[in-house]
Formats: structure tokens, C-alpha cells, sequence
């Protein structure tokens, strides 16, 4: 994009609506998403077989050296995230506005964008509290994704693009998601059209390309914002989403005040213990359904959920009401501390309890200011439990 060659301006007339023109772009970028995850799998499961060849040797030998089964776990963590991640770019279908956190869109889309290239490091900032937005997640995630992939493009030597948000100087009802690389000024050739479909300093040859920004700029209008750039300071070139709050997040800013005060939680008359919002993630599904039965016969409300991608899009909606995480710690599509750890973004004020049928380092639960409860156990356990956080 940031170089001076002439520009493509083919723009056909059958694509000519933006929401067709998304789906679109967006359908490239999941295949390169895909791409990226396939190479990166090509190289954990080539260190694994090479691992589990010396671990058969080191056994004939009569042992196997323990860094050996760390490096196997390693591989198999990163490539559990790897799967998590591209899990959750495929599954955005959710066209709804609704409130969300900025923390948790610009931690997917760097997840995102860190498995696109070997030569880049996306690294996040953020100035002060963010405010929740609302927005519909899928785009707001997806228009950060478009601006990375340009500043990709713009960076081929490689090298650190920031992906930053604040509220905005010039205007305290507004937020400003910004994406930095110290590439290439823009081309004069396509300044002035840069935010048309189809323009782009690419050739012909290379597809249908010149939509990124395009799309970045139909997402930020759609949401009452603008999108802008800058490339003419010492902070290289800097695209800018300025989305405005919703009037009571804005209000926030403008004027600050005091949380208010939660009404007192209601408390079960017949076993004197403080009635719960659950939400269990938990993959075995008779193990789940026996939580949740047993909880909600003591007169606790309960959600559930299968997996750490679906435990994440669903407490989007609910966490506000949720007072406790039981989460379990082995789950088919992650671990349970990266789920808990994504689900705190969301919402940090809950209650956490980790569960597993294996003994597991207390410390590593006390970072997330959890406690942990050993399987099998009885609802009265998870209760008691519960009742340490008062």
C-alpha cells in the first residue's frame, strides 16, 4: 500500500454493496488466518515428532530426560491456542450491537494478527480505563484486523505495530482505536482515494485487493465514527477509528463518578447460603449437566458452557449477571488459566473457582485470585467454596 507504484482501480459493478463487499474481505482474511495457522502447525508437529523420537530413545536408555516431555507439553499448548484462536475468528457470525469490552476485541485481533507473519510482533496499548463499547464485536474486531493487515503490507522488512486505544483528546465522548507501523509513507498516487474499494498499489495479478481499508472505514461509518490517517510525524503512519460512546459510557468520562452500589445479594431460605449466578465451563458433558442440575436445585441460577470459544461469546451477554466462574481446567479447546485469564477482561469482579481432578499448583490459581476445588466434589463443596471469597 505505502509504496509509489500506480494504483488498481477495477471496481466491478456486481460487487457494488458494502455488506457484500465485507463478507467478502472478510472471507480472504480467514483464509489467510487459516494459512498462517496451517504453517505454524506444519512446525509443532515436526517438533513433536522429533521430540517423541528422542523421548523413545532416551527410554531405551532406561529414562527420559524431563525437559523433553516440557518441550512436548509446550508444543501441544501452543498449538491448542493456535486452534483457539483461529476457533474464534471463524465462528464470528453475530451481526448484533451490544456492549463490549475493548480489551477483549484487541486482544483477538492481535491474537489474530500475531499468526499472519514470523517478522512482526503486534503489541497492544492502552491509555487508562477503557470504557465499554457498544458495537457489534465481529466488525470492531474485524476493522483492527483490516487496519494490521495494511500496516503488514506497508512493514514487509518486518517489525512492531501497535495496536493502541484511548479516549480521545479532542472529544471525551469518543473513543480512538488506532493501529501504528513505521513503514512507508502513504503513496501520493492513492492519498486521495485510499478509502475507495479496489484502490491499492498492488497488481492486477495479486486478486481482488484494495479492500482493507475500505471495509475499515464502512465499519467505523456504520458505527457513527470515522476513520483517518497520519503519516506526516516521527510516530510513522497511524490509522485512526474515532467511535463514539454510548451517552452513559461518555458520560463517565466527562464527569466521573462512583460505581454504584450492588443490592445485596438475595439469600436462600432453606440452606442460609447466598444465591449465585453460576457460569461452568466444563467439556464433559455428564460431569456439566450434573453441575448445573445440583446447583440449580439448591435455587441457583446457572449457565453453561462446552468450551472455552463458546464460554467467551456467551459471557459477553450474561457476565454482568454472573457472580461465579467454576471453570475447568482441561478443556478440549484450551486451557482452563487462558480461559479464565480471557474471561477476567470481560469481567473481573466475579468470583473463580478452578476445578480439576488432578492435584494443581495452588499458585498458579492465587494469580488469578481463585480458589481451587479437587474432583469429585459435592454441590455443598462448590458452596462452601464459594463462601471463602466473603
Amino acid at each position: 500500500m505505502n509504496n509509489d507504484s500506480q494504483p488498481v482501480n477495477a471496481f466491478p459493478e456486481q460487487l457494488n454493496r458494502a455488506d457484500v463487499l465485507m463478507e467478502y474481505k472478510y472471507l480472504q482474511s480467514l483464509r489467510l488466518m487459516t494459512r498462517g495457522v496451517s504453517h505454524d502447525y506444519n512446525n509443532i508437529f515436526t517438533g513433536l515428532s522429533g521430540q517423541l523420537k528422542l523421548i523413545a530413545q532416551d527410554a531405551s536408555l532406561g529414562g527420559i530426560a524431563e525437559n523433553r516431555m516440557q518441550m512436548v507439553d509446550d508444543l501441544l499448548t501452543r498449538g491448542g491456542k493456535r486452534t483457539s484462536t483461529l476457533y474464534e475468528f471463524s465462528r464470528y457470525t453475530s451481526t448484533e450491537k451490544s456492549d463490549h469490552s475493548l480489551d477483549r476485541i484487541m486482544e483477538l485481533a492481535v491474537e489474530s494478527l500475531n499468526i499472519l507473519s514470523r517478522s512482526h510482533q503486534f503489541v497492544i496499548e492502552k491509555q487508562g480505563h477503557l470504557p465499554r463499547l457498544r458495537c457489534c464485536q465481529k466488525d470492531m474486531g474485524m476493522m483492527l484486523f483490516y487496519l494490521g493487515e495494511n500496516a503488514l503490507e506497508a512493514t514487509p522488512e518486518g517489525g512492531t505495530i501497535i495496536v493502541s486505544a484511548r479516549i480521545d483528546s479532542k472529544d471525551d465522548e469518543a473513543v480512538l482505536l488506532s493501529v501504528q507501523n513505521r513503514g512507508k509513507r502513504v503513496a501520493p498516487v492513492v492519498r486521495d482515494s485510499l478509502f475507495q474499494p479496489f484502490v491499492s498499489t498492488k497488481t492486477s495479478g495479486q486478486g481482488l485487493t484494495g479492500l482493507g481499508l475500505y471495509v475499515a472505514m464502512e465499519i467505523a461509518r456504520q458505527h457513527g465514527g470515522t476513520l483517518s490517517f497520519s503519516d506526516d510525524t516521527s510516530d510513522g503512519t497511524v490509522f485512526s477509528a474515532c467511535i463514539p460512546l454510548p451517552q452513559q459510557e461518555a458520560e463517565k468520562y466527562i464527569i466521573p463518578e462512583k460505581e454504584p452500589a450492588l443490592p445485596p445479594p438475595v439469600r436462600k431460605k432453606d440452606c442460609g447460603n447466598k444465591r449465585e449466578t453460576f457460569f461452568v465451563v466444563e467439556d464433559d458433558e455428564a460431569m456439566r449437566d450434573l453441575i448445573v442440575s445440583s446447583l440449580q436445585r439448591r435455587g441457583h441460577v446457572v449457565f453453561s458452557a462446552e468450551t472455552c470459544g463458546e464460554a467467551l461469546e456467551d459471557f459477553e451477554f450474561v457476565h454482568e449477571a454472573v457472580t461465579v466462574l467454576l471453570v475447568d481446567i482441561g478443556l478440549t479447546d484450551g486451557d482452563g488459566f487462558d480461559c479464565m485469564e480471557k474471561m477476567q477482561t470481560i469481567n473481573s469482579q466475579v468470583k473463580m473457582v478452578f476445578m480439576s481432578g488432578e492435584d494443581v499448583d495452588l499458585l498458579e490459581c492465587s494469580k488469578y485470585n481463585a480458589v481451587f476445588l479437587k474432583k469429585p466434589f459435592t454441590v455443598q463443596d462448590i458452596e462452601t467454596v464459594v463462601n471463602q471469597f466473603e
